[in-house]
């Protein structure tokens, strides 16, 4: 989306949206909207947490129940 103001137009915007959900989800709503998102970028990551301490970086991937909520 984007709102014409002031600035000078952009014909190479890039816009980034996030979506989060188990991969069939996703892979589901890929399939369904295919003709909009025809010939754009997907990139595809499980989600993690990381902690960072002085002691180092730990990293844990989201449970179901967080991706499902």
């Amino acid at each position: 989306m984007r709102e014409n103001g002031a600035e000078i137009a952009d014909p190479h915007l890039t816009m980034c949206v996030e979506l989060i959900g188990q991969r069939e989800q996703l892979e589901g709503f890929c399939r369904a909207h295919g003709d909009l998102l025809a010939n754009k970028v997907i990139v595809y990551k499980h989600l993690e947490h990381w902690t960072v301490s002085p002691a180092g970086l730990r990293q844990e991937d989201a449970d179901t129940a967080e991706l499902a909520g």
